[in-house]
């Protein structure tokens, strides 16, 4: 991604990186109205996307070339795939510990977030093993995609 990034010269990279991170921004708007929308309501997803909206951190980011919009949006897809009930366990897990993989290759703190990964098991019925089996490949991904 550097590569391609850099191909458009020396001088316009923190300009991309900088709408890039802008554009994130937005997305993470859009996705807390997805996951306070699917975990609360609507009037309760429009109230945390106007706060998420205005918050003066998230805002500041976004004008800068830095890894937190785009973390942002990490956890939020994360928290939207782990609860999302129209995806197999075995998918929901394989696409969270992907995601927490890029999350943690990108900030090691993210690690903090990795008991999410249980989430599905918990809602899982049956086939405790199986399920921890699939929990041991996923995490097994997510450690290999972020070279741990």
């Amino acid at each position: 991604m550097l590569k391609l990034v850099q191909s458009f010269g020396a001088d316009n990279v923190l300009y991309i990186l900088r709408y890039l991170s802008a554009l994130l921004g937005i997305v993470a708007i859009g996705l807390t109205y997805i996951v306070g929308r699917q975990w609360f309501s609507s009037s309760v997803a429009m109230i945390a996307t106007v706060i998420v909206g205005i918050n003066p951190l998230l805002l500041q980011d976004s004008l800068y070339a830095r890894p937190e919009t785009f973390l942002t949006c990490l956890t939020l897809g994360m928290l939207w795939v782990l609860d999302s009930a129209r995806l197999a366990t075995m998918l929901r897990l394989f696409l969270a510990a992907l995601i927490l993989g890029i999350a943690i290759g990108t900030k090691l703190s993210m690690l903090a977030f990795l008991p999410l990964l249980f989430l599905p098991l918990a809602s899982a019925q049956g086939n405790g093993a199986k399920n921890c089996r699939h929990l041991s490949v996923n995490a097994l991904c997510c450690f290999v995609v972020t070279g741990g």
